[in-house]
């Protein structure tokens, strides 16, 4: 198992900055799928006229990299709240509270981010 994740690893720092990010590109594509068969569903329900195909798979594009981010700054937060804070507290004093606040409403604010997120794309 060990070994086989190396492998996985050592070949990801092998391959070339262009390859990753074509990769990246067609995956990004392949995901905006996803939001543009929730967005024509939608629209179906609601009776609304479809707009154009590559205007839906853009904004679709755009929906699921806002998400990417989402759920990596959650998992950051998640991860590294408690580094972040102290390393805030001790450059920013000001910011600590509000920093504390959002550290200790952090299930709160992905619980919330997870119902809105969908009907705000809409």
């Amino acid at each position: 198992m060990k070994d086989s994740v190396a492998d996985i690893i050592q070949e990801m720092y092998s391959k070339s900055v262009e390859t990753i990010s074509i990769s990246a590109i067609f995956m990004l594509w392949s995901v905006s799928r996803s939001f543009y068969a929730l967005t024509k569903g939608i629209s179906a329900i609601y009776r609304e006229e479809e707009e154009n195909y590559i205007f839906l798979r853009i904004k679709g594009m755009i929906g699921a990299l806002i998400a990417i981010l989402l759920v990596i700054g959650i998992l950051v937060l998640l991860v590294f709240g408690n580094s972040i804070e102290s390393a805030i507290d001790a450059n920013f004093h000001g910011l600590s509270g509000v920093l504390e606040f959002i550290l200790n409403a952090r299930n709160i604010i992905s619980i919330i981010r997870n119902v809105c997120y969908i009907p705000a794309y809409v």
